[in-house]
């Protein structure tokens, strides 16, 4: 089986399948939770992470923080389940993400990182003292 990974500024999408879908989900950011919700589905789904041959991240306009987030969690999944990872770039509707899987079985599989593609500088704010 294959994840793709669709993902925007408001939330995420999963997909597994082998050459055609086999279940999705859609889940609401919410800061924080990004793996926890993906192993709840992931549990409900009923698949093991040896199951999945290929990660596929697909790209995505969408702030620094959840660029970083996704990127993070997909790449640290796939260096240690042994999982090859790639990057499309997105979004992508739902023909072109069944043709994907298709695509996936042909692939070859190669180890590595995916390296994020940002939209935007980071927004870093310190909270500071009010002034009275």
């Amino acid at each position: 089986m294959n994840l793709i990974w669709q993902y925007n500024e408001s939330g995420c999408h999963w997909l597994v399948g082998q050459e055609s879908l086999v279940a999705e989900k859609r889940e609401i950011w919410q800061r924080g939770r990004l793996l926890p919700q993906l192993e709840a589905w992931r549990q409900i789904v009923k698949f093991n992470w040896s199951q999945i041959e290929k990660i596929v991240i697909v790209t995505a306009v969408a702030p620094f923080s959840v660029t970083r987030s996704v990127f993070a969690v997909a790449n640290t999944l796939a260096w240690s389940n042994r999982i090859p990872i790639y990057k499309v770039k997105g979004p992508l509707n739902r023909s072109q993400v069944l043709n994907l899987f298709r695509q996936l079985s042909t692939a070859s599989a190669e180890m590595g990182f995916v390296v994020p593609e940002y939209n935007s500088l980071p927004n870093i704010t310190m909270p500071g003292k009010k002034k009275q």
